[in-house]
């Protein structure tokens, strides 16, 4: 990896705000109420629906119960916590887009699939501006942050409307349908504290920290 230390530090250490551990439990609770929610709609993919939450719950317990919350123990909660929401977030979609339909299985993998490129995306993108420094000047990559959140949302946007449009007869739920494709890129954008984490990993294991 050709990026300097410092600049991987200083992405770790960027807009560091420690978090609360009622916020763990606000995060999970969110989680837990959309997938509950979700489910009652249409009692299906159950599996995917909570697989994530069960796991993101068993680590946030383990936050909850102890003593302090260290930094890389936030960015892997964060992290997984978001890209869990990402996807309960295209359930969602899915759901709102097949409402009047039968289950389009296709549908579903193609919409996670894009939350999956959208992650890669931005990871490359990330250390793009790691290894020109970019997290090292707080305005000029507040700026790089801003476009690259509204092209995420706008991708989202184009996303939404190529495959979900036309998969039910109802404008409200494709409305819907697309709103929350939006929000799922959009909360993609915390999937950057895993990278955070993982980036502790690695300096760690090469004895730089």
């Amino acid at each position: 990896m050709r990026i300097e230390k410092e600049s991987i530090v200083s992405f770790i250490n960027y807009n560091y705000t420690p978090i609360k551990k009622k916020q763990v439990f606000t995060r999970v609770l969110l989680s837990w109420g959309l997938s509950v929610i979700i489910y009652l709609i249409n009692q299906s993919l159950i599996v995917i629906l909570f697989t994530g939450n069960v796991l993101v719950t068993g680590y946030a317990t383990k936050l909850i119960s102890a003593s302090k919350i260290t930094l890389k123990q936030q960015n892997l909660f964060v992290g997984i916590q978001s890209i869990n929401l990402s996807v309960i977030l295209v359930v969602a979609s899915y759901r709102f887009a097949i409402l009047n339909s039968k289950d389009n299985m296709p549908l579903l993998l193609i919409l996670l699939a894009l939350i999956v490129v959208n992650i890669g995306f931005l990871f490359v993108l990330v250390f793009h501006l790691i290894k020109k420094g970019a997290y090292n000047r707080e305005a000029s990559n507040n700026t790089s942050i801003t476009r690259w959140s509204f092209i995420g949302s706008f991708s989202g946007f184009i996303a939404a409307r190529l495959f979900i449009n036309d998969t039910s007869q109802d404008p409200n739920a494709i409305f819907l349908s697309v709103m929350l494709m939006i929000i799922a890129f959009l909360e993609n954008f915390e999937s950057m504290f895993l990278l955070k984490y993982l980036l502790q990993v690695y300096l760690e294991k090469q004895n730089k920290l």
